[in-house]
């Protein structure tokens, strides 16, 4: 992946986030405060404002992610932007600051955003958060890191279960922990965010070859 395939990249995930604000609100609302579809998107208009003027043109993927990291930090309100921001943050951390990345890059670079985000929440697998869907995730890229095209439309069919799944868990962790087993029956929002990020990728068809 190049530079100009990630800013691609980064305008369809906040298309797509556009256009399941409302349905992330109301996700948000049975188990939290009914923002998070508002706050992630006013995080990706703010990337698509810096898009539109250029300011990511002359970088490399690891430059972008890194500026993408503190837009996230500093609009995204509530916890969602500290530890969406960190996980941006760490991916870049875990780049070559090259003009071309790799798929081996890249699940490095991911594995370092997962550490990142579990050392801040304090989540764990089953814990109903985005690491549900962010590790079955990454592990699927790793099993098929000889086909990148595989390994990628994969990545999304195992995030999109993932996403589901999290409906049968009791969450553990953030505001929804305090519904307890009432949680229970709900998807969480930060998961169908990650679902989304995959879907996106696949949407722009980019190649890691």
């Amino acid at each position: 992946m190049n530079n100009r395939q990630l800013i691609k990249l980064l305008e369809e995930i906040n298309k797509e986030l556009h256009e399941n604000k409302e349905y992330l609100n109301q996700l948000d609302a049975a188990i939290g405060d009914g923002d998070h579809g508002t706050n992630v998107v006013r995080g990706f208009e703010a990337i698509q404002e810096e898009i539109n003027k250029g300011n990511f043109d002359d970088l490399t993927p690891k430059q972008t992610l890194k500026d993408v990291a503190m837009i996230l930090m500093s609009k995204i309100g509530g916890s969602s932007g500290p530890l969406f921001g960190t996980l941006a943050l760490q991916m870049s951390n875990g780049l070559d600051d090259t003009e071309r990345t790799y798929l081996d890059q890249w699940i490095k670079a991911i594995q370092s955003g997962i550490d990142g985000v579990q050392v801040l929440g304090k989540a764990q697998l089953g814990d109903k958060t985005m690491v549900d869907v962010l590790i079955p995730s990454l592990e699927t890229l790793e099993k098929n890191i000889n086909d990148p095209h595989k390994a990628i439309k994969e990545a999304e069919v195992t995030a999109k279960k993932a996403m589901e799944d999290t409906k049968d868990l009791e969450a553990k962790k953030g505001r929804a922990a305090y519904l307890g087993k009432r949680s229970i029956g709900h998807i969480d929002p930060g998961s169908v965010t990650i679902y989304l990020l995959w879907k996106s990728i696949n949407q722009v068809e980019i190649s890691c070859h």
